[in-house]
């Protein structure tokens, strides 16, 4: 079938290259790339607390792999988007295409600090065993430049693409539907008050289209969920911190460490 349809293109006038032994001698090279690429890359990991910008700190760099792009999901309770998420074979997949990509070029490999599981796909065994043993770099900026991330990130850009793919009602009311079965997905870990706390002022914020307010729950959710849910994480972490800072202070370390 492969080779009848490299046919039918090539009388388009396109030239397709068919891979000899298929689609399963394809996974299985890939699957091995996944096993030995990781050991072939020096890797610099980027933590933070949310709302710090790491995934903006990655698109700036060409030695880096943006593993939550690949999955479509923003790796926390809120992490959902629009489109599913790929295949747990998809995601492998473009893991070891990306990381084919990186073979020529010098310096560390950058990725963000992740769990095994991003959303309902996971982090090739290989790869997360490395990347826990792999520096850490800090990204820590002042709360209310977060807080502002998070704000721009989760409620006007993505209110918009729920609007420009449905309509302004229809748009804006998925979109705080979304938000608000996000918040449901946490409801046990927050607990009943400050569940209830956080919903009411979600609820104001969609009802009266106040960014305020919005900035209001996000604030309460980063500092008094988020925030400490990070520090013990990173207490328990036992990686090389190699440096710490803020935003730009990173960005500056993450160029020349590329570079060299």
């Amino acid at each position: 079938r492969s080779r009848i349809s490299q046919q039918w293109i090539a009388e388009t006038g396109r030239d397709i290259v068919r891979v000899i032994g298929g689609y399963r001698r394809m996974r299985r090279f890939l699957i091995e790339r996944n096993e030995r690429l990781p050991l072939a890359h020096d890797l610099l990991v980027v933590g933070g607390k949310t709302g710090n910008g790491k995934t903006e700190l990655l698109e700036a760099l060409p030695n880096s792999i943006d593993l939550e792009g690949l999955t479509n999901h923003r790796g926390s309770g809120f992490g959902r988007r629009l489109d599913p998420q790929p295949t747990q074979i998809a995601f492998e997949n473009a893991v070891a295409v990306e990381l084919m990509k990186q073979a020529n070029r010098s310096g560390p490999v950058v990725l963000e600090d992740e769990a095994r599981a991003i959303g309902a796909v996971h982090l090739p065994p290989p790869l997360h065993a490395q990347m826990a043993q792999s520096p850490l770099v800090i990204v820590d900026d002042p709360l209310p430049r977060r807080v502002q991330r998070v704000l721009n990130d989760y409620v006007i850009a993505e209110r918009q693409m729920w609007i420009d793919r449905h309509g302004e009602v229809e748009g804006t009311r998925l979109h705080a539907e979304q938000l608000r079965a996000s918040l449901d997905r946490i409801r046990k870990r927050l607990g009943g008050v400050r569940y209830t706390e956080l919903g009411k002022l979600m609820d104001q914020a969609f009802e009266r289209d106040d960014p305020e307010i919005h900035r209001q729950w996000i604030t309460k959710l980063v500092r008094d969920y988020y925030d400490p849910m990070y520090a013990y994480q990173l207490s328990r972490n036992k990686r090389q911190v190699v440096f710490s800072g803020d935003f730009g202070e990173v960005a500056d370390y993450l160029s020349t460490r590329t570079m060299t």
